[in-house]
């Protein structure tokens, strides 16, 4: 019976808080990344490092140090056998990534 009891009691309490849930999601809205600017103490000093060291180093890897580049010539010129393994480009697609993020950040300081 106070199984049952508790059970019923559960049901009212989430019927009756189920409204506030809903209404407090309604005033949350998807933002555009191109429309946040970061410029806290903490985050800024990385995103910094991230620009003028990180990226450097990654595209230094991922074209003198591994075949991830060479793979996507090899593909443009219809040539040659891929290296690595077969997923080591979405590291490219990364750096890429970073590279816009970190063009992004740089221009929005401008």
């Amino acid at each position: 019976m106070m199984k049952r009891s508790l059970f019923i009691a559960l049901i009212f309490l989430s019927a009756a808080l189920a409204p506030h849930a809903q209404s407090s999601l309604q005033k949350v809205y998807p933002v555009n990344f191109s429309e946040v600017t970061i410029t806290d103490a903490f985050w800024t000093p990385k995103l910094e490092t991230v620009a003028t060291a990180t990226i450097a180093a990654c595209v230094n890897y991922t074209q003198n140090k591994t075949g991830r580049i060479r793979n996507f010539e090899k593909a443009a010129n219809r040539s040659g056998k891929h290296e690595g393994i077969y997923y080591d480009d979405s590291d490219v697609y990364k750096v890429i990534e970073a590279i816009a993020y970190s063009l992004k950040t740089a221009l929005m300081r401008l």
